[in-house]
């Protein structure tokens, strides 16, 4: 199953306003209408549309810019669980408010759908530190909600029991497992809580107050420890993640 599907399901298939039926098609003018009614494959995901979709024109115009992501790049139909995924305004039970789907981390876990925001880095550590062992699963992962792309369909499903992972962080795939990620974050939220900052551990120039504040040999063994990994995707997941005492952004 892919990641829409997984995701729509876990929603409980709720309605997509866009979503048309065989006689929605007839009701289109013939300037916007596709071919053929709604069936075949999906446009994105490249599953089957089931007798209900979005007309891809209709959805994609010009300020689609991934094209090159649709695994049906000349099917007319997008189906309703990938169209749910890209909604602009969806609704969830945790939060009363119509949202945009691109804007928040989504965490599913089999029929389970939970939204996280910047403030819950503690509960996506601890999926990825101890992957669900009885269901298949995604982590979607925004770290710029304010400038947010599409990332749910690009997202990989993780299989129930899997200790390797992938997810998407801001858009781009991930892989790791929970002994990778862990033998990165705890050095870096080591530094972090000994007062340097994410830019300074990012990028290897930390300010020498806060190495003699910590004490040169522990800033020297735990900088030592993460300069192999600075710059892969990897670190930057851990450096995202990373938190002091409390949760914060």
């Amino acid at each position: 199953m892919n990641s829409t599907r997984l995701l729509y399901q876990a929603a409980g298939q709720p309605p997509v306003p866009a979503v048309i039926d065989a006689s929605g098609w007839m009701q289109l003018s013939k300037r916007k209408r596709p071919t053929a009614p709604p069936g075949g494959k999906c446009y994105l995901c490249g599953g089957e549309v089931e007798g209900a979709g979005v007309p891809t024109a209709e959805r994609f115009g010009e300020t689609w810019t991934a094209h090159g992501d649709a695994l049906q790049p000349d099917a007319e139909w997008l189906c309703a669980a990938c169209a749910f995924s890209l909604s602009e305004a969806a609704t969830h039970p945790a939060k009363p408010n119509p949202f945009k789907m691109r804007t928040m981390t989504h965490l599913v876990i089999g029929s389970q759908w939970e939204l996280l925001g910047l403030s819950d880095k503690r509960r996506m550590a601890e999926v990825l530190l101890s992957p669900p062992r009885a269901d298949p699963w995604l982590l979607c992962i925004q770290d710029a909600p304010l400038s947010a792309g599409h990332a749910i369909y690009r997202t990989p499903v993780n299989a129930a029991g899997a200790t390797a992972w992938r997810v998407t962080l801001g858009g781009s795939v991930i892989a790791g497992s929970p002994t990778h990620l862990a033998a990165v974050l705890t050095p870096i939220e080591a530094l972090y809580l000994a007062e340097h900052s994410k830019t300074a551990i990012r990028t290897g120039v930390y300010t020498p107050k806060w190495i003699l504040a910590q004490g040169e040999n522990d800033w020297a063994r735990l900088e030592a420890s993460i300069v192999p990994l600075r710059g892969q995707p990897i670190f930057e997941l851990a450096l995202f993640l990373a938190q002091k005492g409390t949760d914060d952004e």
